[in-house]
């Protein structure tokens, strides 16, 4: 009973799964970074694989032992809360965005400049956009170079200029930025 079935077969596996379950532990872990007061020891090829500023980081302090010394990042971008949902994000590629994190999380990753979630905080950002919060989003796309998210908000403010005129908000525009609007 033989079938006509390929010789070869093609599996595709995920090797990333388990990945979730590293930051738990110190098993493997080649790095430790120290956020306020708490410790993380991570791995570096996790890190530099999901941020440009990891992977500077560690080009930059690599040794001839393979190892790092701890290192102490600032807390100004990287609050311990936001900092555990983005470490648990780089392994597991997932994150939930929120009305209450996404701020922060925008903040951090622009920090750590971890392109792929910034692309989907301005997505999520996007699709919320509405006249009272449009030229806030507009400000903030400005002063992070977030060019997706503000290119957006030009069409949207453009679009709706009459009655974005009446918000209160329009105050809080520099001349930069209305020009930029009106171009």
């Amino acid at each position: 009973m033989s079938q006509n079935l390929p010789d070869n077969l093609t599996v595709k596996l995920n090797p990333t799964s388990k990945f979730g379950e590293f930051p738990k532990s110190k098993e493997f872990s080649d790095v430790e970074l120290i956020i306020g007061e708490k410790s993380f020891h991570l791995h570096r090829i996790i890190l530099a694989s999901q941020s440009g500023f990891f992977k500077a980081l560690f080009s930059a302090h690599w040794n001839n032992k393979g190892l790092l010394e701890p290192i102490t990042l600032n807390e100004e971008f990287l609050g311990s809360d936001i900092i555990e949902d983005l470490f648990k994000s780089m392994y597991s590629n997932e994150i939930v965005l929120t009305p209450e994190n996404v701020h922060s999380l925008c903040l951090a990753s622009h920090f750590l400049q971890m392109d792929a979630l910034l692309q989907a905080i301005q997505k999520y950002w996007r699709k919320r956009l509405t006249l009272d919060n449009a030229f806030g989003f507009f400000k903030l796309s400005f002063q992070l170079g977030l060019s997706s998210l503000k290119k957006y908000c030009l069409i949207f403010i453009s679009k709706n200029s009459i009655r974005m005129i009446e918000k209160p908000h329009i105050e809080e525009l520099s001349y930069e930025d209305v020009v930029d609007i009106l171009k």
